[in-house]
């Protein structure tokens, strides 16, 4: 994500692309970085973001500004969100390795992608409807959202038969 990415005035982001690793070696000896187009219509999305990730956003904007600048780089709209000191994309690799050791200094035990996880399965147990909690993962189908998640709605049955005597109490009545 860029920040040309980042909608400040409208708290959203807009997930347009996937960073992958190209294979070939660039001078370096680094693989390269590409930005690919997403994987399916469906993974290109608009995400809404809540007050306080808005705020984290925009704080962490400033720092990598201060910070890019220290070091004699301007930060643009075209600047990765996760940068690294000069600007550029913040490898995936080391990203995962930075996250490991956060976890560990901070004594929780989840992965990297169990965040995407997590965000599913708590709206989904705080009664958020599937097709919004689908469209935010990006899943083509409702269906792969529901496959993998229907197991933490049981409640819902327990609804459906109180709102169906209500539907029929008022018929009866």
């Amino acid at each position: 994500m860029r920040w040309e990415d980042v909608d400040f005035n409208t708290s959203r982001i807009y997930v347009s692309h996937a960073l992958c690793d190209a294979g070939n070696l660039a001078a370096d000896g680094e693989s390269k970085l590409v930005l690919k187009d997403t994987k399916s219509d469906a993974s290109e999305r608009t995400i809404s973001l809540d007050e306080d990730t808005l705020s984290l956003l925009k704080r962490h904007k400033e720092d990598q500004f201060y910070r890019l600048a220290y070091y004699e780089t301007a930060q643009t709209e075209k600047t990765p969100v996760c940068a690294n000191s000069l600007g550029e994309w913040y490898r995936p690799d080391c990203f995962t390795k930075d996250f490991e050791a956060f976890r560990a200094t901070h004594g929780f035990d989840v992965r990297l992608h169990d965040l995407r996880h997590t965000q599913a399965s708590l709206l989904l147990a705080n009664g958020e409807d599937v097709v919004t909690v689908s469209k935010r993962l990006g899943h083509a189908k409702v269906s792969t959202t529901l496959d993998i998640y229907a197991h933490l709605m049981p409640g819902k049955d327990e609804s459906a038969a109180c709102k169906m005597g209500a539907i029929f109490g008022k018929v009866a009545v």
